[in-house]
């Protein structure tokens, strides 16, 4: 039988910050894939009638589709291996799906045909500009964007 110590008080939670493990699919479907169980941010709710995910806003609920990803949540930096410049890509992040286990964003590029275009893929960065949206629900930490 293995005794679990009491904390002091004092005593720092060990536990380390949750990670994400980022995928994205060929059609743009970007699983940020948590470690482990996250808590959903208050202001996002699902319609019991519809299913759909609202967000809370100032102005009333917003369907999470329609909210501004790059500006509150996350952006997306390009490194290209072609011949196109980073900022000539154009692009939309929908929100599809935040539950507990799973964020998931769709990049809606405006010309698909600009990503990956030599024998070389190009490659995508993510910089989460608000960790504490991303907090463990097993620990309370907010994501570590260093980690």
């Amino acid at each position: 039988m293995i005794a679990a110590k009491a904390k002091d008080d004092g005593e720092e939670d060990k536990a380390p910050p949750p990670k994400m493990n980022p995928t994205i699919s060929r059609d743009g479907a970007m699983n940020m894939g948590f470690e482990g169980k996250m808590k959903v941010p208050s202001f996002i709710k699902s319609d019991p009638k519809t299913g759909r995910l609202l967000a809370s806003t100032a102005d009333g609920e917003i369907p999470v589709d329609q909210m501004d990803v790059t500006r509150d949540i996350l952006d997306l930096r390009f490194v290209l291996k072609s011949g196109i410049k980073p900022e000539d890509i154009k692009y939309q992040l929908i929100i599809e799906e935040w539950t507990e286990s799973k964020f998931l964003i769709k990049v809606n590029f405006s010309d698909p045909y600009q990503i990956s275009q030599g024998e070389e893929r190009d490659a995508a960065f993510i910089s989460v500009k608000n960790p504490a949206l991303f907090v463990s629900a097993v620990t309370g930490k907010p994501f570590d964007p260093a980690a």
